[in-house]
């Protein structure tokens, strides 16, 4: 806000200070209904956020707003629970519509409300564009009252008449900065034209740029601005922020020993390039990892189905960019891991936003190479805290990990119950083998199997294996490319280099490059000076039938047995033709014409040896075909 704007009386502009603090906020202080309140304890959140315990009161009370908070500020809940309680369980038609930039968020969104409507009588679907049209029709047709989608797909919709709006009393806009980034604006306003005029609106936002301000300003009723945190880019506090420097193409074994050396939870790991992403993930699944990526190359039906099995566990780890991660809301991601540094610290914040929500504490790690160590230091500096730095953890410390984590695995299979053949059979071992017998075994059988307690790198030396990484192979491969053409590329002893983009002949003019042929050539002393030519004429033209220069051509090379490389230069004229040919071909080819293989006969034009430049631009020769060329021709 610039000290212009001060003045402005609007109360969009001016930051509302006097909502309860969110370290004495309740839910019952809120004024909850008693199934929202059941449904938060349901969803195991103890007390609101601050963005909840600010918006939840002015949204009852039925004030417009401009939100600006954090992503994983808990936000979805501060307008999703109003929307529940006021919704018309009787009334089959959309009572809410909520605006997101992106499928995954709009997934997220539509999965939160639900979830925390789940014992009353709600229908809340997902409208994106990736998936079945006609699905979405049924499912809006069969009475939806929350419509959450993406604005692509809610105009097509509205175009085929499959949805109405005219009955939407609230209209919420998430992550409003994100959608002006996509260029959506213009058809969210147009959306918004379907819209009852008496509608409540909210404007939910990382920051608010001043096209945003614009549309509040133009859709709202005195809309009241609800800053969470500083104005400007919101930082976490409760994410602990830490860096790993090592090699630029070590990068890969560093990962490998911090997943194996962190307790087996939900990890998010970035990358910048999506080539990169599916390399990652399959490295990672190679090493025993259970590792999945998203990216935009995959289809919306494999995205969804990766983000799932995050959600449920069956991957601990997930491999994504930046804009396939977009709406991304996974509870219970621990780490967050950036394989590269992002381009800029919004980028960072969006990334590192993962984690550490609802009041946990959350882990944002980086990898960084020689050349990022500027990059992470503007980071730094823009945020205005220190990020810790790590040691890559060693191969001893990654299998003192590994072996707490097979403990604790074996903890926990104890407290969930074996199956029942595998506890008979364990009894049965018990008492026929020795126990130290019985378990050394058995891990040696497990072994012989391809199971290893035994991982990791050593940080300090990982040549030995770092050829397990695709893309580390590449760059050895590129390398080794690049080297040889650099040698192949030097002049000789004594010689002065040439070929160069700058390179000059005495004149000023630039030299010729040779091509790699004609270097061949040289190299191997076989390159022979291009034959001389002279210039033949035959009493044959167009008026003869000689339509064009393959019928000379294929008239000479039949009567004279020459081949076609031989000639060279061909004008045809009405009623005679000339053609350029090797000197040591042209008199045979003039005997094979007047020996009467052909008619009519050729004549020869004079043959004399070329003259120096000086001569021949000073005094041209007699029966020079240059010089006595018919006009016309």
């Amino acid at each position: 806000m610039t000290p212009d704007e001060t003045n402005d009386t609007n109360a969009a502009e001016t930051p509302v200070q006097d909502a309860p603090p969110e370290e004495t906020a309740t839910w019952e202080s809120l004024e909850l209904t008693p199934a929202s309140l059941e449904a938060v304890g349901r969803m195991g959140f103890d007390a609101p956020s601050e963005v909840q315990a600010k918006s939840i009161p002015r949204v009852h009370r039925g004030i417009d707003l401009v939100v600006q908070a954090k992503t994983g500020s808990g936000k979805t809940l501060a307008f999703g629970l109003p929307i529940l309680e006021r919704l018309d369980p009787e009334k089959k038609a959309v009572q809410s519509l909520v605006l997101c930039p992106t499928r995954e968020l709009a997934v997220q969104v539509s999965e939160e409300i639900t979830r925390a409507g789940a014992l009353g009588n709600r229908t809340v679907v997902p409208v994106f564009g990736g998936a079945s049209m006609n699905a979405q029709i049924e499912r809006i047709r069969n009475g939806a009252q929350v419509v959450v989608g993406t604005p692509g797909r809610i105009l097509d919709h509205l175009r085929r008449g499959t949805l109405t709006l005219d009955r939407a009393w609230m209209v919420v806009l998430d992550e409003a900065d994100e959608m002006l980034d996509r260029g959506f604006l213009p058809d969210v306003m147009r959306i918004l034209e379907h819209t009852p005029a008496d509608k409540q609106t909210m404007f939910f936002s990382a920051t608010i740029p001043a096209q945003i301000q614009s549309m509040a300003e133009r859709y709202m009723k005195d809309p009241e601005k609800v800053i969470i945190g500083k104005a400007g880019l919101s930082i976490n506090y409760d994410i602990h922020h830490s860096f790993y420097k090592t090699g630029r193409f070590y990068k890969f074994v560093t990962l490998v020993n911090i997943l194996h050396a962190l307790p087996r939870t939900k990890t998010l790991v970035f990358c910048n390039q999506k080539s990169e992403t599916e390399s990652v993930a399959e490295s990672l699944y190679n090493e025993g990892f259970a590792a999945g990526y998203i990216s935009g190359d995959l289809s919306q039906h494999v995205r969804t189905r990766m983000l799932d099995m995050f959600k449920d566990g069956s991957i601990d780890i997930l491999v994504a960019t930046d804009v396939a991660a977009r709406g991304i809301d996974v509870f219970g991601i621990s780490h967050v891991i950036n394989y590269d540094i992002p381009e800029n610290k919004e980028m960072y914040v969006h990334r590192t936003g993962r984690t550490g929500r609802a009041g946990r504490r959350g882990e944002a790690l980086s990898i960084i190479g020689p050349a990022e160590l500027l990059g992470i230091g503007s980071i730094q500096k823009s945020m205005g805290f220190q990020f810790e730095e790590r040691s890559v953890p060693d191969e001893a410390e990654v299998n003192s990990a590994l072996r707490n984590t097979f403990f604790d695995r074996l903890k926990l299979m104890e407290e969930d119950g074996h199956p029942d053949d595998l506890s008979l059979l364990a009894d049965e071992i018990l008492e026929r083998v020795e126990p130290y017998t019985a378990v050394a075994g058995l891990l040696t059988f497990l072994r012989q199997r391809g199971w290893a307690l035994m991982s990791g790198y050593d940080p300090e030396s990982p040549e030995h294996k770092v050829d397990h990484y695709s893309l580390a192979r590449l760059y050895e491969e590129r390398k080794t490319v690049k080297n040889a053409f650099r040698r192949d590329a030097r002049p000789p002893r004594g010689g002065s280099r040439s070929g160069g983009r700058d390179d000059r002949r005495r004149d000023g003019k630039p030299s010729e490059r040779k091509t790699g042929e004609r270097t061949k050539r040289e190299s191997e002393g076989a390159r022979k000076e291009r034959p001389r030519r002279t210039w033949l004429s035959l009493s044959l033209g167009r008026e003869g039938g000689l339509d064009g220069p393959k019928a000379l051509l294929s008239l000479v090379c039949r009567t004279g047995d020459v081949k076609k490389g031989a000639i060279g230069k061909v004008i045809i004229e009405d009623k005679a033709s000339r053609f350029l040919i090797d000197e040591d071909q042209a008199e045979r080819v003039i005997e094979a014409f007047r020996a009467g293989k052909s008619d009519p006969p050729a004549e020869a034009a004079h043959l004399e040896k070329p003259a120096s430049k000086e001569k021949s631009a000073s005094k041209p020769k007699a029966g020079d075909p240059e010089k006595t060329e018919p006009a016309g021709s």
